[in-house]
């Protein structure tokens, strides 16, 4: 890894790629010019594809472990240097890892504010993870 893209721990790059891809849901919700509207709709798709495509990877290589179905979807959790963090994923996608999450305790997670950091660096943390689908594997 570059340097500075070796100090995002890859669940933190899942959190900062997540958080963006629900920030752009925002302006989603209001009138748009349709140019744009299409541009934030692609650009949503493919953070939430790069999400699904690393936490593949992460839960195979056990850095996350899915917990319980919740709202609808897969809810997984990962160990960070700054406490655990959770994901909600499609269970269309993730059907597979449902029966891991029965009888899970489910985590408290830390503040999204000890993560602001982290955060702030969504080009590196989009790096990371296409690095992470690239190779298959974390390290």
């Amino acid at each position: 890894m570059k340097r500075g893209e070796q100090d995002i721990h890859p669940v933190l790059a899942l959190q900062a790629v997540n958080s963006r891809a629900k920030v752009i849901g925002e302006p989603l919700r209001g009138h748009l010019p349709l140019e744009e509207r299409l541009a934030l709709q692609r650009e949503q798709a493919y953070l939430y594809e790069l999400k699904n495509r690393a936490a593949r990877i992460l839960l195979d290589e056990g850095l996350l472990r899915p917990v319980a179905v919740d709202r609808g979807a897969l809810l997984v959790v990962g160990g960070t240097p700054v406490g655990m963090r959770g994901f909600h994923l499609p269970l269309d996608q993730f059907e597979g890892d449902m029966a891991r999450a029965q009888g899970q305790e489910r985590p408290v997670f830390g503040q999204i504010r000890d993560a602001q950091a982290t955060l702030a660096q969504v080009n590196q943390a989009v790096a990371v993870l296409t690095r992470i689908i690239v190779r298959r594997r974390v390290r």
